[in-house]
């Protein structure tokens, strides 16, 4: 799932980072399903039809999930230190 597939594709790519106190970002892998299934979830609860990734991270936002717009086609799906 690169993000250049994405583009290709007419989609988005989202990865799953653990926020440091560094800000430094790094992957989470075992929790990885779980943290998009989230996101997931905020999306289909929603009312609204994002037509972007800024407004999918409104969305997340308002389900207090943290989406940081990295790119026009990707987004990280930021999670606390310990998840």
């Amino acid at each position: 799932d690169s993000p250049s597939a994405a583009r290709a594709a007419g989609t988005s790519a989202a990865r799953s980072t653990r926020a440091s106190t560094s800000f430094a970002r790094t992957g989470v892998s075992h929790f990885n399903k779980a943290h998009k299934g989230r996101l997931a979830h905020a999306l289909v609860r929603s009312r609204a039809e994002p037509g972007d990734l800024r407004a999918l991270a409104r969305v997340a936002v308002r389900a207090g999930l943290r989406v940081e717009v990295t790119g026009p086609a990707t987004a990280d799906l930021v999670v606390g230190a310990g998840g």
